[in-house]
């Protein structure tokens, strides 16, 4: 799909601008726009590869993905909910602006995901994990600045797993801020690192 644009479709929150998914999905879509859709903007499972696209004011996320997901030289802006949401599977996001998003510019769920050279700014959140994925993402010389919530944000779950709560820094920002209720099974053990800061979604 190339030089494209979707634009104006739906009147549901579960309805798409594009949509692509099945066994063997092989996409890429390059040069292209996804705007003002009335739910999401795109939903994608399988090979994907996003290419200098442009994802702007649709209602909800822009880009949900899963499977072996590129996203490069995009731009995600002014969409209602989360500019990217990496739901599983392998992920590299590079060279690519998030901007004036209502909820996260860049979501792991339970995906591996690498991303570099980007820039987040202007959102509510800036980046964001399930609890048992921090040691999913791997990030150098990205631009995070000016979001509600700047450090890196735990998702609402369950901790499902022995996890670790070590000191970080995302590009400056030092500490997590919780993004909803993390509970933690008894059976299960959460460790604190000495120094390490965890702030509730209203700062606090």
């Amino acid at each position: 799909v190339s030089n494209t644009l979707f634009g104006g479709n739906g009147n549901r929150q579960e309805d798409y601008g594009l949509y692509a998914t099945g066994p063997g999905t092989v996409l890429a879509v390059t040069g292209s726009t996804l705007e003002d859709n009335k739910g999401h903007g795109f939903y994608a499972s399988g090979l994907v590869s996003i290419i200098d696209t442009i994802f702007r004011g649709n209602s909800l996320d822009a880009l949900t993905a899963s499977g072996v997901v590129s996203v490069t030289g995009s731009t995600f802006e002014d969409n209602g909910g989360d500019a990217l949401y990496l739901d599983s599977g392998i992920g590299t996001v590079a060279n690519s602006t998030f901007d004036g998003n209502g909820g996260f510019g860049l979501y792991a769920a339970s995906a591996a995901v690498t991303f570099t050279h980007n820039t987040i700014q202007n959102n509510e959140w800036s980046v964001g994990v399930d609890p048992d994925n921090l040691d999913g993402i791997i990030y150098h010389d990205n631009t995070i600045s000016s979001n509600t919530h700047n450090r890196l944000a735990l998702g609402a779950g369950s901790v499902l797993s022995g996890t670790h709560l070590s000191l970080i820094d995302l590009e400056g920002h030092k500490g997590y801020v919780l993004a909803g209720d993390v509970s933690v099974s008894v059976t299960v053990t959460l460790t604190v690192d000495p120094g390490v800061t965890v702030m509730g979604g209203n700062n606090v």
